[in-house]
């Protein structure tokens, strides 16, 4: 009897959790047929970083995977980058290397069905969590499940891919802290936690403050178990510990990206009031995703009803209450107070994508609305009637207040009131126990609460989430990019970059597999960004790209090839076409330079930040080359006619013809020649604008879409005076015999000493030989690897190693080690 007892229960909780995986991930599926995401249409599940990052990202790891090639470093990210760091931030996730198992034509989808089972299991670990937290089996810890797997920070940031796994573990880290707290139990908590900072470091930072606080909140229901405070930090640094092997190596990467650099507030200020932070609880709030800094928190109407029934239930022990209760407070204090808000992000300011912590915000909440629910019984009705009444009158005020603009339309406010008016009405029945006893009644009931919580949680998730892009026009010309790229380095085997005019993301080069010199990535090397600043290309505190490169800035970072969309019919003899696949164009640059060049001490780079009102980006090149032809320049300023919106410039000569704007208020410019039109956009940034090259006999116009004050200067560059720079620099170059992922060997032949540049990023890890003896490298401009050569030959050799790998497998090894021993002990006494 005992053991048919004990099967029955066992299948009672898969049925659970099955239950609690199948609602999200059905209501996710049924969403993406009606948005037509493939193989339902022609649609993709891509927005934000998942289209600009995480897809490139994806594509890289997989053809690393695919050809055994280190993980260590990719010359496809930037000017060449520390993969390993890369990989830590955005895809350490254990489940993105079953991508290898599927064909490359369908990484996109891999991602997109892996998010949607995400999804689901933030439903499972919910479940789980509540099962062993309030020690039942229930239907009801389904339904709150569910709302915590749709929830406003689900539909905001779903595509997120690389922080669903922490939303995930977050129920499990949490369970296992109170194993901690109460059993004495260390397995769970230690190995969640390690999980959770392997596969996304940047959450676990949220979750780590977190648990601190939830820790306290334990200690003040029992603060006799004040000495669980010691395994409690112990098995946090362990899990910090078993994180090791990348956590170590991203640290050392971090000090040369925008995030290693703490600023802190200076003073603290508040970005909108609590009494609206609360309101971002209604249902079909539109989600937030810039820099308003406005929290997603939708979790279910019902929370407007239940806390208030949490603060008044007697049942719960004063100590917790006043615990949960203040960690609510300090939560909503932490989505409007900006000091707070830089210290949850890991002592930085998110750029964009504001409120990351607030999953555990929803998580909290969500505990105790269950606990408010499964305490009704022993609550009276003027309660449950008094939380409408409140939770009606501050719904009228706000749509009083806010009215149907900007993230509240009509449905937030008429909809929210319809769901608390369901809502009243279930807990007011359950808790008078009318329906009890009355088996029929009970099921049509339960089905109904079913389809409320499940209409509710899908139709915010379908009104607020799942925007799309067209997959097609995505993956389109991916194979003639790749085709071109092959074809090319068949015929060409040297080392040297490909940029494109015009491009789909900043990371193309990882997205078709090439190396390139534009990154989007929160773990970009700043340095390289601050040259590019200098030298008047794109930049800003998680990207650095080609935009703005000039023919001299493009050969100094051994760019070799266009691609084109276009064909060039006249180009002023400085791009070739090489090569042509279904329309895309490859153009090879008749002025470049190698990986490697010698440089004398005539030629002037920028070594500190630049006042741009004093010194343009048109300055330093014309410095530069100054300082190599004796005073000569390399762009003559052009004659231009402003006029209300737009600027004429004066064409005298054919040639190619750049500008600049000094005013950031410059956002959005349209370049006209001869009628003919190309868009630019964040022109704020600093970037030079290429015209392109223009005829004497063509009209060229500069229009800018802002009503702004244009200060805008046009240059024509001096061709021949770009020929002999590179004529200069193409002296004495390094001839690259063989690399790889990770490794550099060449050969030079050095007439006249001077530094070797090589265009490698400089940072920890690169290991330089000179004719096989180690020696130490020199940082040129702040940006790039360089080392002095005497007269003669010599050999350069170059192996990579992220500083900080060694010492973090150890770290990692003892961990893991200390983590066994620790489990076998405490197995062994309770056996004992």
């Amino acid at each position: 009897m005992k053991k048919g007892k004990s099967v029955l229960g066992k299948l009672k909780i898969n049925k659970y959790i099955l239950l609690s995986f199948l609602f999200p991930f059905l209501i996710m599926m049924i969403i993406f047929a009606f948005r037509k995401i493939y193989p339902f249409g022609d649609e993709s599940f891509m927005h934000m970083d998942m289209y600009h990052q995480y897809v490139p990202f994806f594509s890289e790891f997989y053809h690393k995977l695919k050809s055994s090639e280190s993980l260590f470093y990719s010359w496809d990210v930037g000017l060449g980058s520390n993969f390993l760091a890369l990989f830590s931030y955005y895809i350490a996730s254990p489940t993105n290397w079953f991508v290898a198992l599927f064909p490359e034509k369908y990484i996109l989808e891999f991602m997109t069905y892996l998010i949607v089972i995400k999804i689901a299991f933030c439903g499972v670990t919910c479940y789980l969590y509540m099962r062993y937290h309030f020690k039942a089996e229930r239907y009801s810890m389904v339904l709150f499940s569910c709302f915590y797997a749709l929830s406003g920070f689900i539909a905001a940031y779903n595509w997120d891919i690389m922080w669903l796994d922490n939303v995930i573990l977050a129920p499990i880290i949490i369970l296992g802290l109170e194993k901690l707290f109460y059993e004495k139990k260390v397995l769970t908590y230690t190995l969640a936690l390690g999980l959770s900072i392997l596969s996304d470091y940047y959450l676990s930072i949220m979750i780590c403050i977190f648990v601190v606080l939830y820790f306290g909140v334990l200690l003040l229901k029992d603060p006799c178990k004040w000495k669980r405070i010691f395994p409690f930090a112990g098995c946090s640094l362990l899990a910090a510990g078993l994180a090791g092997v990348l956590l170590l190596p991203t640290y050392y990467a971090l000090h040369f990206s925008e995030f290693g650099q703490f600023n802190f507030p200076k003073e603290v200020s508040a970005y909108f009031p609590l009494w609206d932070v609360v309101s971002r609880h209604f249902m079909n709030v539109a989600t937030e995703q810039q820099l308003d800094h406005w929290p997603n928190i939708y979790c279910g109407v019902a929370v407007f009803l239940l806390m208030p029934v949490y603060v008044a239930c007697k049942e719960i022990h004063w100590r917790e209450k006043i615990g949960k209760l203040v960690l609510f407070v300090f939560f909503l204090a932490s989505f409007s107070l900006n000091l707070l808000t830089f210290i949850w992000h890991g002592f930085n300011y998110p750029d964009s994508l504001p409120a990351r912590q607030s999953f555990l915000y929803i998580f909290l909440v969500l505990m105790m609305c269950y606990e408010a629910f499964i305490n009704l019984k022993n609550i009276q009705p003027k309660i449950i009637a008094g939380s409408f009444a409140g939770a009606l009158i501050y719904l009228l005020l706000c749509e009083k207040l806010i009215g149907y603009s900007g993230d509240y339309g009509l449905d937030v406010f008429y909809l929210t009131g319809i769901f608390m008016a369901i809502y009243v009405g279930i807990f007011y029945g359950y808790s008078r126990g009318i329906f009890q006893g009355k088996q029929r009644i009970t099921k049509v009931l339960l089905i109904f609460v079913t389809l409320v919580v499940l209409v509710e949680s899908g139709v915010n998730m379908a009104v607020t989430s799942v925007s799309t892009t067209n997959r097609s026009a995505y993956l389109e010309d991916l194979d003639a990019y790749k085709n071109l790229v092959a074809r090319t380095q068949e015929r060409n085997p040297e080392f040297y970059r490909f940029e494109q005019w015009k491009r789909t993301t900043k990371n193309d080069g990882n997205l078709v597999g090439y190396p390139n010199a534009s990154v989007f990535s929160s773990t970009a090397n700043s340095y390289i960004g601050d040259l590019y600043e200098k030298l008047g290309m794109g930049y800003s505190k998680v990207f650095y790209c080609f935009d703005g490169a000039t023919p001299l800035t493009s050969a100094l970072l051994n760019v070799k090839y266009m691609f084109s969309e276009s064909y060039l019919a006249d180009n002023g003899g400085l791009y070739e076409l090489a090569d042509q696949v279904n329309g895309i164009y490859l153009y090879e640059c008749k002025m470049s330079l190698p990986l490697g060049y010698i440089v004398d001490e005539r030629l002037i780079m920028p070594e500190e930040k630049q006042d741009i009102k004093k010194v343009t980006p048109i300055d330093v090149q014309n410095n530069m080359v100054r300082s190599m032809l004796e005073g000569e320049e390399l762009f003559t300023r052009a004659e231009v006619q402003k006029e209300s919106k737009s600027v004429r410039v004066m064409v005298e000569e054919p040639g190619y013809y750049y500008a600049f704007s000094k005013s950031k208020k410059t956002k959005n410019m349209t370049v006209s020649v001869d009628g003919k039109e190309k868009k630019y956009k964040k022109m704020g940034n600093g970037y030079i604008l290429p015209i392109g090259y223009v005829e004497s006999s063509n009209q060229v116009i500069l229009t800018c879409d802002e009503n702004v004050d244009l200060d805008i200067a046009a240059y024509r560059m001096d061709v021949e005076n770009l020929e002999k720079v590179i004529q200069l620099l193409n002296r004495q170059t390094l001839e690259v015999e063989s690399y790889s992922a990770d490794y550099v060997y060449g050969r030079i032949k050095v007439q006249e000493a001077g530094e070797l540049v090589l265009t490698i990023p400089y940072e920890p890890g690169w290991t330089l030989k000179v004719d096989g003896e180690k020696v130490e490298a020199n940082w040129y401009a702040k940006a790039f690897i360089s080392t002095w050569l005497e007269e003669g030959e010599h050999t350069i050799e170059l192996n990579y190693v992220p500083e900080g790998f060694g010492a973090g497998i150890v770290i990692s090894v003892l961990s893991g080690i200390i983590v066994i021993v620790v489990w076998m002990l405490q197995k062994k006494r309770k056996n004992e």
